[in-house]
């Protein structure tokens, strides 16, 4: 790259109904010391009387606005980077807030480590904007991070820059998930690509309690058990094993890992007749007495999964004692 050339970002701000907290998105996009962006603001079928629209329109030629019809999320993030003009996609939710440097920052790590991708550790704000507590993100290698983020997604969508070469790589969002399009996302990237993560608290995330996702719980495990499935059969398989220093068979490889998985659907509540699919699946792949796999079939999850889940407990009452 020529040691002069700026490259774009463009920040994507998808909004629905934002109107409590638009305006501050937008004011921490056009805040940026980076001085090469264009904010793309996404009303993906608001219908809160025209209180996101006027918002929006209010900024004029500062950012770039669309309206869709409602579609979600990941749509929404897919009909910005398809309106994009940068070299970089930076997504920002309508209710979160980048800190000044955010973009600069991601930039410039990028550019010195050689990578196309990075994130960093977020602050958890409340609905006024007061600190909660700050989030301490993980760095792990590829193949470790994938294990790492299908139990649980350790990267802030909001804190992730990503090069735009990477979507001709590995596609969108997409556009069927409604809940977990960013994991799904991120173990894509990952199969390709290292993510670095910057050292750095560069985004204040807003967290408060929200009655539609705990009314939609079933509805996001369910979506969340299908993704899983999915993306373990067409993607994490064949990347560990590409990624694996053993020698091992395949079958043997692809077996060991649906016990793996199996083991971790085990230790997430309501999971047992997830994890029981893999163990089985496990069997079918492997029939060998020295696959682990056939005594947990039988005996099923949740009595395998009763040591963990009280080693769990033991952990969780001390470190409360503790504290």
């Amino acid at each position: 790259m020529d040691e002069h050339y700026i490259p774009k970002v463009s920040i994507i701000i998808p909004v629905y109904n934002g109107s409590k907290y638009l305006n501050y998105a937008i004011e921490s996009a056009l805040d940026q010391t980076y001085n090469n962006t264009e904010i793309i603001v996404i009303n993906d079928g608001s219908t809160d009387n025209g209180l996101t629209d006027e918002i929006a329109k209010g900024y004029g030629d500062q950012i770039r606005y669309f309206h869709k019809d409602n579609g979600g999320t990941s749509s929404s993030l897919n009909f910005g980077i398809k309106k994009m003009c940068g070299d970089y996609f930076s997504w920002l939710s309508h209710d979160d807030i980048y800190l000044p440097h955010k973009i600069e920052k991601q930039i410039s790590y990028l550019t010195n480590n050689n990578l196309k991708i990075c994130y960093s550790k977020v602050i958890l704000i409340d609905d006024k904007g007061s600190i909660i507590r700050k989030d301490h993100s993980q760095w792990y290698p590829r193949t470790e991070a994938i294990k790492k983020i299908l139990p649980a997604n350790y990267i802030n969508g909001c804190s992730i820059l990503i090069n735009i070469e990477c979507f001709k790589k590995v596609g969108i969002f997409n556009e069927k998930l409604k809940y977990t399009q960013d994991t799904e996302m991120w173990i894509r990237l990952l199969s390709r690509y290292d993510l670095g993560l910057i050292d750095d608290f560069l985004v204040q995330y807003r967290y408060y309690d929200d009655s539609r996702t705990r009314r939609k719980r079933l509805s996001i495990v369910n979506e969340e058990k299908k993704m899983i499935k999915d993306v373990f059969d067409l993607i994490v398989i064949d990347t560990l094993h590409s990624q694996s220093k053993t020698n091992i068979e395949y079958h043997i490889f692809q077996a060991k890992l649906y016990n793996w998985l199996g083991d971790l659907m085990s230790s997430k509540r309501y999971w047992f007749d997830f994890a029981d699919q893999f163990y089985i699946k496990s069997t079918l792949i492997w029939k060998s007495f020295f696959n682990p796999a056939f005594v947990k079939s039988i005996l099923g999850s949740r009595l395998v999964s009763i040591p963990s889940r009280l080693k769990r407990r033991i952990f969780s009452f001390y470190r409360h004692i503790k504290i």
